[in-house]
């Protein structure tokens, strides 16, 4: 498992870039506050691919623990979820 945060943050944001890019999207760099939806435009479908790239690069799955799509709105919403998530795995 990755040391979260350490590791966390930036493979969000890797998984992140390379979607936005493998769809065709003209982003170069994402910041915590980007919106997923209104900034990056990412789909549902892109959001979805994105939870399951990240499920199978951290073995972490926020969604599991209570997190809904409603809960996250940034990109550091993203990553704070998936912190408290592996914070909880830790400690459990």
């Amino acid at each position: 498992m990755l040391n979260a945060s350490q590791e966390l943050p930036s493979v969000v944001s890797h998984e992140v870039l390379r979607i936005a890019r493998d769809a065709g999207r003209p982003v170069h760099s994402v910041s915590p506050g980007d919106t997923l939806t209104s900034d990056l435009q990412f789909s549902s479908l892109m959001i979805a691919r994105l939870v399951i790239e990240l499920q199978e690069r951290t073995e972490l799955d926020p969604f599991m623990e209570g997190y809904s799509m409603a809960d996250i709105s940034t990109l550091g919403d993203l990553v704070a979820a998936y912190l408290a998530t592996a914070s909880r795995t830790k400690a459990a």
